[in-house]
């Protein structure tokens, strides 16, 4: 079916195209008239014509200025002029505004037929042209749909699978790791902070879970995955700083809270800077989550304080926290853990001592199995003597640090390496292949230690983060690059490791304050 409009000031006109449209495409056409231009812009707005016969000289509004109020609402219209002036300045206009025939009256059936035709048939191409542009978009969707749902799979279930995660950021076009894992959880609200009826809540989000997918993407460019029984996981990628990322999360929330139309609580992550801490950092999403009323939404920075240090949430989460840091060669970190874990038994009972030893006997024995996994024999022997006999838990909780320190040292390859050189080789790789697939995780594997350590590492004697001092080296030439004009914004791009030049043109006026065409002028 074909939609068009006729407009002319003269019923004669108006009847005898009629007569003619309908004797050659019959039913195919649903014609409308108007006598008048402002009565054609009307009813254009009411029926979006797919083809538009209109006379030039009309009382009131023209056929030209008629024409260009309705482009404004029905940019796919066809046109066809009709005229009895035969005027070089109306025609040169009809041209600009992408008529398609201008013809004279009075005209011939013959002439009219054969012009609507080449008009429906760009008709017909548009639409079909639209039509596989929309079968195109449903199939990148889906594709997206899998890869987002792979990718927090892959997060959720870790299993030391960093370049499956890399692979994934890379083909979902997400150029750094940086971002926050939020975790939400739909359900109602009940005195004891639980939600109850979690198959429930399942069974009604599930029938509306693509518009609550597509609720959380409007708040918020992100990877939104799969219902997980009442809950929904997203990765926000951050460029910004954080403090101003919060105004986005609580947006998501508001947005989110507003269209599901049920009670919603979320945990929201620390920021991570690596694909090595995204698991650590679902896990503080989950921690953060559990620790939020309903209808609130809590960052796992903030719950420290807060935290319930005897519960059995906390507990499980420092080891689980402590042997990730030991796996990564963090010795500092490893400590902290542990110190925390004393604090949090002291508290429960300060005096007593077994309980204590016994928790760090475990913790000793779980560190040393980590620092044995993927070697062909048994690792250094865990020296067990120094535990029993400490006589007070100051003893026992210097001796038992002292021994992760140790542990984890091992793990991270750092003993008898100066940090200097350490620092010196990872800035001399980044200077070297800044232009290339270079990462934290590549640069922390050719020094031989784990990408978490080497991140605290390296902004700690550095000044700034891996990706600062990245992004800084990449301006600086870039900026060099343009200065000197041979070549053009996209080649300056691909020479500094940027694929998207309209990410590396965002990137450079965030940092240098103009975009690389004001800059080289």
């Amino acid at each position: 079916m074909y939609k068009i409009l006729l407009s002319d000031d003269e019923q004669i006109v108006l009847d005898s195209l009629s007569f003619i449209i309908q004797q050659h495409y019959g039913d195919e056409c649903q014609v409308t008239v108007a006598r008048t231009g402002r009565e054609a812009i009307t009813q254009a707005e009411l029926i979006h014509p797919d083809l538009a016969i209109m006379d030039i000289n009309m009382p009131g509004i023209n056929g030209i200025d008629a024409i260009k109020t309705i482009r404004e609402t029905s940019p796919g219209t066809q046109f066809i002029l009709l005229t009895a002036l035969d005027k070089f300045d109306y025609a040169k206009q009809a041209v600009s505004l992408g008529v398609l025939e201008y013809l004279m009256k009075p005209f011939n059936k013959k002439r009219i037929v054969e012009t609507m035709d080449t008009a429906l048939a760009l008709v017909d191409a548009r639409r079909q042209k639209r039509l596989s542009e929309l079968a195109m978009r449903e199939k990148l969707e889906n594709v997206r749909s899998i890869l987002e749902t792979g990718f927090f799979y892959s997060v959720i279930f870790a299993d030391e699978q960093e370049e499956e995660i890399r692979r994934y950021l890379e083909l979902l076009d997400l150029p750094s790791p940086n971002g926050l894992f939020l975790t939400l959880e739909f359900g109602e609200r009940h005195p004891d902070g639980l939600m109850p009826n979690r198959i429930g809540q399942h069974m009604r989000l599930n029938r509306d879970f693509n518009s609550l997918r597509e609720s959380i993407k409007l708040a918020a460019p992100c990877l939104v995955g799969p219902l997980l029984l009442n809950r929904i996981v997203v990765f926000l990628p951050v460029e910004a700083d954080f403090p101003g990322s919060r105004d986005t999360v609580e947006q998501i929330f508001q947005r989110v809270a507003r269209d599901s139309g049920v009670d919603l609580r979320m945990g929201i992550s620390s920021l991570v800077e690596s694909t090595a801490q995204f698991h650590d950092a679902y896990r503080e999403s989950l921690l953060a989550l559990q620790q939020t009323p309903t209808g609130e939404l809590r960052f796992f920075p903030d719950l420290l304080p807060l935290l319930n240090t005897g519960s059995k949430g906390y507990l499980d989460w420092l080891e689980t926290s402590f042997l990730q840091a030991i796996r990564q060669g963090d010795s500092e970190l490893a400590s902290q853990y542990l110190n925390q874990v004393f604090t949090s038994l002291e508290t429960v009972d300060p005096a007593d001592l077994p309980v204590l030893r016994g928790k760090a006997l475990e913790w000793l024995i779980l560190a040393a199995r980590q620092n044995d996994s993927g070697k062909d024999g048994p690792g250094n022997p865990v020296d067990l003597d120094l535990v029993l006999q400490a006589a007070s838990i100051q003893e026992l909780r210097q001796v038992t640090q002292d021994k992760i320190r140790d542990l984890a040292i091992q793990m991270s390859g750092v003993r008898g390496r100066p940090v200097s050189d350490i620092i010196a080789a990872a800035k001399k790789l980044i200077d070297e292949n800044y232009a290339g697939n270079v990462s934290l995780e590549s640069v922390a594997e050719s020094i031989a230690l784990s990408p978490h350590y080497f991140s605290r590492l390296f902004s700690s004697q550095v000044g700034k983060t891996f990706i600062d001092y990245l992004t800084d080296l990449r301006m600086a030439k870039a900026c060099q690059l343009l200065r000197e004009g041979r070549l053009s914004i996209k080649e300056v791009s691909s020479a500094i490791g940027y694929t998207d030049p309209n990410y590396f043109s965002r990137i450079f006026k965030k940092i240098i304050g103009q975009t690389p065409t004001e800059y080289r002028v």
